[in-house]
Formats: structure tokens, sequence, C-alpha cells
């Protein structure tokens, strides 16, 4: 059953038969509800989605900063999806998966830091400076550091998105749990 919110002719939500309606990036969506298969998948088609699924997972889980570090180059979608597409490549093409190498979080313009240095400052704490910005590529002083640490089994996360400038040079980030 679907829903008008302003009465017969407006936006509607929910579903008609068949057709799904609901509405995406402020625009109203109808989609015909596709036919479930039975049939569990197999070869190939079992590998892509078992990429798929741990991709997703990993992405999830770092979706704040992927987010504003793809936001830029959604290009008219969102930027977790353009996160996705573009770890989900860089992941089938990785010789290691288990350690997140492949994981990429920001894909912009901005200049990244020379000289990073990380050191523990207590047990739960890591204390990371840097140098001055790569050389070609624009910043400012006033651009704000990203910082994530995340537990590769849990992939449980530390976020901190506001917090630090470049020209402070040094952060302390929270670590996540073991």
């Amino acid at each position: 059953m679907a829903r008008a919110k302003n009465g017969l002719y407006g936006p509607l939500n929910g579903m008609v038969g068949n057709l799904v309606f609901y509405e995406l990036n402020g625009e109203q969506v109808v989609r015909v509800n596709g036919i479930k298969s039975t049939k569990t998948a197999e070869g190939r088609l079992k590998e892509l989605q078992g990429d798929f699924s741990e991709v997703m997972k990993v992405v999830k889980a770092v979706s704040h900063f992927a987010r504003v570090g793809f936001y830029d180059l959604a290009e008219g979608r969102m930027a977790f999806q353009k996160a996705l597409s573009v770890n989900l490549l860089r992941y089938r093409a990785a010789d290691d998966k288990e350690l997140l190498r492949w994981l990429l979080v920001s894909e912009g313009q901005r200049a990244g830091a020379k000289d990073l240095m990380a050191g523990f400052t207590d047990g739960d704490s890591l204390a990371i400076s840097w140098g001055s910005a790569m050389p070609g590529m624009e910043w400012s002083d006033d651009d704000l550091a990203m910082l994530m640490a995340i537990n590769t089994r849990s992939l449980e996360t530390s976020i901190n998105l506001t917090t630090f400038r470049r020209h402070s040079h040094t952060a302390i980030l929270k670590l996540p749990p073991l």
C-alpha cells in the first residue's frame, strides 16, 4: 500500500502491486520490485557477492570519513556509493585483502602531509605529527586534518574529522578498543 503526502496527486511512498514508490535525493522515484531468485549463487557470482559483502562492512565502518573524502567526486551520486565503488575495485585488485591496504577513504585534491610520525602516548592514545604539505598540490594552513584509527579485526574506528588543523602539525587520537 502506498501513502500520499499531499493528497491523491502528491508524492507516494510504498508499494502498489509490484511498483515501489519512494523519494531519493528530493526526487520521486518509481521502480519495479524485482523478483527474488530462489537459486543460490554459484561460482563467480558467489565470489563477487562475497567481495561486495566484505567491502561493504569496511566502508560502513569508515563511512563518516569516506563521505567527507569522496564528497567532491560523487558527481550526482551519494559519496558513500562512490567510496564503495572505488574500494570494491581496489579490493578485487589487492593481493592481501586482510590488511586493509586496499582501503581508500579520500580521493580529494587537497595535499597530504609529508614526514608522518606516530607514537603511543599512553595505553589507548596515539600522538601523530606531520611535516609540510606535499608539493604541487593545493593546501592551506587552515585545512582540517582528518584522523582515523581502525581495528582491522573488529572494524571499530576512532575518527576525528574536525578538531585538528594542518598548521598545528600534531594531534592526539584515541585508539579503538582491541
